[in-house]
């Protein structure tokens, strides 16, 4: 049975961070090891008008959550297992492209659907989505329906970062990223997990203990390499 002595702390908006906490638990990580610090806030627009559309994009969860009305059994490209579930939980018939944006258009690209595509996106994407499809011959719009706003740690994090040993930092968006570098003056008691060659490429070289990509850009893939160690 797996006990960790290490310290997680997880930067998400607070929805994803809890959802990675439970999983943490469930592979016996003790929940005392586990600190939530949001670096990100998601923040919804409830007065969004809906574009007409057949075929929807949703890039996060917080696209499908802050989607406006009803599915109505309409496809639904996803980046991944989990937002594809919530599209379903919202009527939609969703394609799950297994995790990353560059998947997710290489499958859509593949597919090549039919009819008046719209991706509900917030306001910063660290990957252009309608721009490779628009060249592909796609008609292809977009529309923001939320904004992710950056929020500090507080001082208990701040020492937590500079002094806990061993402590691992799971990152999921250049967003994040940007926003944690900012605040860490001394990172060279952190191990960093990082969802992508993106987000890995925010971080300066050398100010942290070790820093690692994940092999594959989902929640389940993250989970195994902070067990890990790598």
């Amino acid at each position: 049975m797996h006990r960790s002595q290490n310290q997680f702390l997880l930067t998400r908006p607070l929805e994803g961070s809890t959802r990675l906490a439970l999983a943490l638990m469930e592979e016996n990580v003790p929940a005392d090891s586990i600190k939530i610090a949001p670096l990100m806030r998601v923040e919804f627009d409830a007065q969004t008008q809906n574009p007409e559309f057949d075929i929807a994009i949703f890039t996060s969860p917080s696209g499908v959550i802050a989607f406006n009305g009803v599915g109505d059994g309409r496809l639904a490209y996803c980046v991944g297992d989990r937002t594809a579930k919530v599209a379903r939980e919202a009527g939609f018939t969703p394609v799950s492209a297994n995790g990353g944006a560059s998947n997710l258009v290489a499958l859509l690209i593949h597919d090549h659907p039919k009819g008046r595509i719209c991706h509900f996106r917030g306001v910063k994407v660290h990957q252009n989505i309608a721009e490779p499809l628009s060249e592909n011959g796609m008609h292809v719009i977009e529309q923001i329906v939320y904004q992710q706003i950056p929020q500090n740690f507080d001082e208990s994090t701040l020492q937590m970062v500079s002094n806990a040993d061993g402590l691992k930092i799971p990152l999921f968006s250049t967003e994040t990223a940007r926003q944690f570098e900012k605040q860490t003056i001394n990172g060279l008691n952190c191990d960093i997990f990082c969802i992508s060659k993106d987000v890995r490429r925010v971080l300066s070289a050398g100010k942290y203990r070790k820093i690692t990509v994940i092999s594959e850009p989902t929640q389940i893939s993250m989970v195994q390499s902070l067990l890990a160690g790598n």
